[in-house]
């Protein structure tokens, strides 16, 4: 179940809110070609590329993630693996339902930091692109049927479509497609016992064939009565990219060709682009073929 839980462990307890998007009621996601409604009572944030739901009286949480399994008999046997990482053990209660040839659903109990914990998964299949799976889980002994119930209420509500390119992602695909991105960041000090400098370049060609080029350079250097010094580090990758948006947020996502992934949120600010909090200059790409 790893492809399942993993993009949900680092935020579980660990939420970064400043970029979160509350949720309606009923909610549209045009490039991801789905849509849902809330359970009754249920409210929720959106942050970055994870949906997070929260009830004022009901304890625990349901997380939504991307499924990206097409075939359910696949995605049963995956749920059946269980997952384990750092101070959590999940362990299939017992054997996951293969409910239809677009959902599988089942639960897990394990420990999440120590605590006793019991998950209800139930993972949508889409024909036309990724599915969606719904988690909710929350303490062992406070699981009860109102969390099935609001699972399943979300997952009746669910509609699968074809995705398309919102106007916030064609936009930032006719201004960063085929041209190249470079931060630039130069740092020195001195003072009687000496001087110290540092430099960072980033360079990112976004080539119109879908792949990108990657080159990082950092030099740092010292100069002082006792000695001098220096360091000098280079960085380069290449891979595919892909620009989409998630709600009113547009992101640049790296797929490296060693299997890293890299996500930075897209945003102009007095007419200067940046990537995350780091302002980058778009010029003319000489690195695309």
């Amino acid at each position: 179940m790893h492809k399942i839980f993993t993009v949900i462990i680092v935020l579980l307890f660990n939420i970064d809110s400043t970029h979160a998007q509350q949720l309606q009621k009923h909610n549209e996601f045009q490039e991801l070609g789905l849509s849902f409604d809330l359970p009754q009572g249920w409210n929720g944030q959106l942050y970055d590329d994870k949906i997070i739901l929260g009830h004022s009286t009901i304890p625990g949480m349901i997380m939504l993630t991307e499924n990206p399994i097409q075939n359910a008999t696949e995605l049963k046997t995956l749920a059946m693996e269980g997952f384990t990482d750092d101070g959590i053990i999940f362990k299939p209660a017992s054997e996951f339902i293969l409910v239809s040839q677009k959902r599988v659903e089942g639960y897990y109990q394990g420990l999440f930091n120590g605590t006793e914990v019991k998950v209800f998964v139930i993972g949508l299949i889409n024909g036309l692109g990724k599915g969606m799976n719904i988690i909710i889980l929350t303490e062992q002994n406070k699981f009860n049927n109102q969390h099935v119930a609001a699972a399943n209420e979300l997952a009746n509500s669910v509609k699968f479509y074809q995705s398309q390119d919102s106007v916030n992602t064609i936009q930032w695909k006719q201004k960063l497609v085929g041209r190249k991105l470079k931060y630039m960041d130069t740092q020195d000090s001195s003072s009687f016992s000496g001087s110290s400098g540092f430099s960072s370049v980033k360079i990112l060609d976004l080539c119109t064939n879908g792949m990108f080029h990657y080159y990082e350079n950092n030099h740092s250097s010292f100069d002082s009565n006792s000695g001098n010094g220096y360091g000098n580090n280079n960085n380069e990758g290449q891979g595919t990219y892909k620009i989409n948006a998630l709600g009113e947020q547009v992101y640049l996502n790296l797929m490296f060709n060693t299997g890293d992934e890299y996500s930075a949120q897209l945003s102009i600010n007095s007419g200067k682009t940046y990537l995350d909090n780091d302002r980058y200059f778009v010029v003319e790409s000489d690195n695309c073929y």
